[in-house]
């Protein structure tokens, strides 16, 4: 997932991915370069953070993909159902 200054929006999104009923997944947040507190928060929110150098959305989204072995690509302003994921 791409991120950019996305700290108030990123808890909800996260939070609506764990309701999921599906549990086999990481999620791997591709921080590009955030000036919010998005950084210090990011151990609370239980996921992969991987920094990257103003890479702009789909750069940060194919940072990711490289990191994952399989992918289901999100943004911090989706929610998603719980049975979205199945």
């Amino acid at each position: 997932m791409p991120v950019y200054n996305a700290e108030r929006l990123l808890g909800e999104c996260l939070a609506a991915l764990e309701s999921s009923t599906f549990r086999d997944y990481e999620i791997l947040v591709v921080d590009d370069t955030s000036t919010d507190g998005l950084a210090r928060d990011r151990a609370a929110y239980g996921c992969r953070v991987i920094p990257t150098a103003t890479a702009r959305p789909a750069g940060a989204r194919n940072k990711g993909v490289e990191q994952a072995p399989a992918t289901s690509s999100s943004s911090s302003t989706r929610t998603w159902s719980s049975d979205r994921t199945r």
